[in-house]
């Protein structure tokens, strides 16, 4: 019988070769994006599950209370993970990281900067199980002189020789290279490609309390540990090493390994993370596109169903049951299914590059993982059971000798037809304004008054060239596309100190605030504006004793009067001599922080030189790549732009976008490539009807009206539905960001012209070409 209902399928597939190029194209191109993001996804929520204990594998992480705002930090002092391993035995292992960035490297005389670099402790690669290629987990970390590179950088390197031995010079020290890792997999939220050992930078060695408070740290639990007690149970003890915490209420959770790729609201947090929700919208998004593919299909089998209703109708009356008649259909779906699902593969494969290019990611098609081909298995059970099910449900309603003695036309479009096209546009409505509202949150962020301006402003981090700042300032001042240079303790964009502030006159009103070292210039360069007082630092001189605090650092200190009042930082009280208008320097996902500005009394090699241009920047690289060879002529040229960084943080969003705008655009191509083909037969069924019509003297105008206003009126129904969905879903969206854009009522209403639109001009054609056909023609046609 399988065999028979084979054969039909594809004589009936060669007679229609328009309907069948559009259900296999349309199907082809749905499952790719499915099997793409399918794949994406697999990916995603896979994370860090390759560790064998990663059940019991925690974050040590902590709640901040900040000036009436609550965050989270995935780091603390690099003494919390010795204490309490020390201290509490539920914890079998512990083990510390710290990102080191991008760092400037020398091996065997040759110059260049390495990324991801990281410091470990070192029972790193026994804690987690990232493979070693060679050398031996339990000692490739054990002195301060080891260096552990990735295959990735052995081959940039060491191409054609062991890398083992070999010695790599960073922060000035020399390492040997004492083992080499696999690539870091890709479903991993640490990923480094170099790691050395914490005891061989001084600064994280004899970390303390009070100190450096960047250190990720990691526990092993014991089997059965409560994690909530156990983090009860730190946060109390580092309430008795460290007094503020308790004194601003700051606690301690344990965060499951697992959970850490979807912490995207940490702050301060190095490790790669997302959004879930994006990871959602873009499920829900491959879900939309496959169930317009899907609707097509059954659109398009119903449309056609007259042209398989004889062979049906005797099938029913020589005795085939229902459950043969599904059955048939299900195999006459899965063929086109199954076929579709080929094309697909093959696409998804040529496209996996672009794709992969567009969401900053390295996914492989994996073919000996299972999980593949079950998403696989599962993609084309379930969309054949969706499209194989309603169309012969629609069928079998019919009386069979009605069918066998042609009194079954397929009739007008049903109902079932009316919510399948109107669900389509309820879909295709929701894509267009998501795509609409995300442009225009981003390009709200990228054109909203920050408070200072970031374009034209060029930037380099200058090493040796930091001792002689002023010496390097006057120089480049000589170029005329230059308009003046300043220093800071780090980029705007970044909070590299922050410390307790206090009122000098009343130490119990205390807050936590972002401590900014600068030039005095710095201000003017970044056209940020005074709204009281005045700079303190414009004549260029060390000024230890005043500073500048915005107008959020006023408002938590609860000053009204703050020119001439003293804050204390320490040991240290500083006078306000001015109050610096709010700038939004960090991400717009976060409010303004508070902001103290003091001197910058000397430009290390990690303080940025900040330039602002004329735009003409090509002399001025010239000018500063000549002194950059002058001070730093063991070290790689390279400077960025400031704008490019910003940009950075808000990547993901971009990203969103042009996923979702090209949903929206496949999504409209498979709704009216739908329609296209509903409203082909259905004007195809109305031929005589259209005939007699115009031979009474209807007008052209009035049979377009006729074939028109039914499909008009499912789309404005399917805006109707879809507009306050919409608009839940994407201000659900938009309180992500501290700052928002409206849903403008404008980009609902274009987006249903636009639906209307493009849904008119489809229908139109063929209501054209049955208008303007002779009728004489028309009524021949039966």
């Amino acid at each position: 019988m399988a065999h028979i209902n084979i054969k039909e399928t594809i004589r009936r597939a060669s007679k229609n070769k328009v309907t069948t190029a559009l259900i296999i194209g349309g199907m082809s191109i749905a499952l790719t994006i499915a099997l793409l993001i399918g794949l994406w996804s697999l990916n995603e929520f896979s994370f860090d599950k390759f560790h064998p204990n990663a059940d019991r594998i925690y974050r040590i992480c902590r709640q901040v209370n900040m000036n009436n705002e609550s965050f989270t930090v995935g780091s603390d002092f690099g003494t919390i993970g010795t204490e309490a391993k020390e201290e509490f035995p539920q914890i079998e292992e512990m083990c510390r990281v710290v990102f080191m960035g991008r760092q400037a490297v020398k091996i065997s005389g040759n110059n260049a900067y390495q990324d991801h670099i990281a410091s470990a402790d070192q029972n790193f690669f026994r804690f987690f199980s990232f493979n070693l290629e060679n050398g031996n987990p339990e000692n490739c970390l054990d002195a301060p002189d080891k260096i552990v590179i990735d295959r990735e950088t052995a081959n940039k390197y060491f191409q054609g020789e062991s890398p083992i031995g070999q010695t790599i010079e960073i922060l000035g020290q020399q390492f040997r290279v004492s083992a080499v890792m696999k690539n870091m997999p890709e479903n991993s939220h640490l990923k480094f490609n170099v790691v050395i050992p914490v005891s061989s930078v001084s600064w994280l060695k004899n970390s303390e309390w009070g100190g450096y408070d960047g250190f990720m740290t990691y526990i092993l639990a014991g089997k059965g540990v409560n994690a909530e007690d156990l983090a009860k149970k730190v946060t109390a003890m580092t309430y008795e090493h460290f007094p503020l915490y308790e004194e601003f209420k700051i606690t301690h959770f344990l965060q499951p390994l697992t959970k850490i790729h979807f912490s995207s609201g940490f702050r301060f947090d190095n490790v790669i993370t997302r959004d879930k929700r994006i990871v959602f919208i873009f499920i829900s998004l491959a879900g939309l596109i496959l169930m317009i593919a899907s609707f097509n299909f059954v659109n398009m089998f119903i449309s056609t169903s007259f042209l398989r209703a004889k062979s049906i109708g005797i099938k029913k009356i020589n005795g085939s049951s229902k459950a043969n008649q599904f059955f048939s259909s299900y195999i006459e779906t899965g063929l086109y299914i199954l076929t579709s699902t080929g094309i697909a593969i093959l696409l998804a494969i040529a496209l996996l590059p672009y794709f992969n290019q567009l969401t900053g990611t390295h996914i492989k098609f994996n073919l000996v993982n299972s999980h593949f081909y079950l998403y696989i298995i599962i993609l084309i059970l379930l969309t054949t059971l969706i499209a194989g099910t309603f169309p012969m449900m629609y069928i079998l309603r019919f009386n069979p000798v009605s069918i066998i003695r042609n009194r079954f036309k397929g009739g007008r479009i049903n109902l079932l037809q009316k919510s399948l096209v109107i669900s389509q546009f309820v879909a295709s409505f929701i894509l267009i304004c998501s795509a609409g509202i995300i442009k225009k949150q981003i390009q709200y962020i990228k054109n909203m008054d920050l408070g200072f301006n970031k374009s034209q402003i060029m930037y380099v981090f200058p090493n040796n060239m930091g001792k002689s700042y002023d010496a390097i300032r006057n120089e480049l001042l000589r170029n005329p596309d230059i308009i003046d240079i300043t220093a800071k303790n780090c980029l705007p964009n970044v909070w590299r100190q922050g410390n307790n502030i206090s009122l000098a006159d009343n130490p119990s009103v205390m807050k936590i605030m972002e401590i900014c070292s600068m030039k005095g210039n710095y201000p003017d360069v970044m056209h940020m504006s005074l709204s009281d007082g005045r700079n303190p630092f414009v004549e260029g001189k060390e000024n230890n004793s005043e500073c500048l605090i915005n107008k959020q650092a006023v408002e938590s200190l609860g000053l009204t009067d703050p020119i001439g009042k003293q804050i204390q930082r320490g040991s240290e009280v500083y006078t306000i001599a001015g109050i610096l208008n709010n700038s939004n320097t960090k991400s717009l996902h976060t409010k303004v922080d508070p902001q103290v500005y003091i001197y910058l009394n000397q430009v290390s090699e990690q303080n940025p030189i900040l330039i602002r241009t004329n735009g003409q920047n090509k002399d001025v690289i010239k000018s500063l790549e000549k002194l950059w060879n002058t001070y730093n002529p063991e070290i790689p040229f390279e400077y960025h732009f400031l704008d490019d960084t910003y940009n950075e943080l808000y990547k993901t969003e971009e990203t969103a976008s042009k996923v979702i705008s090209i949903g929206m655009a496949v999504a409209l191509f498979l709704a009216f490539m739908g329609l296209y083909a509903v409203s082909h037969y259905a004007t195809e069924r109305r031929v005589k009807e259209i005939g007699i019509r115009k031979v009474n003297g209807a007008r052209i105008s009035e049979v377009l009206f006729l074939l028109n206003h039914d499909f008009i009126q499912w789309i404005l129904i399917a805006v109707f539905i879809a507009t306050p969905v919409t608009w839940l879903i994407l201000r659900k969206w938009l309180e992500n960001f501290a700052y928002q854009t409206g849903l403008s009522w404008w980009i609902f209403a274009l987006s249903g012209l636009l639906s209307l639109g493009i849904g008119l001009l489809t229908v139109s054609w063929q209501s054209w070409k049955a208008a303007t056909r002779n009728p004489v023609e028309a009524l021949r046609y039966e």
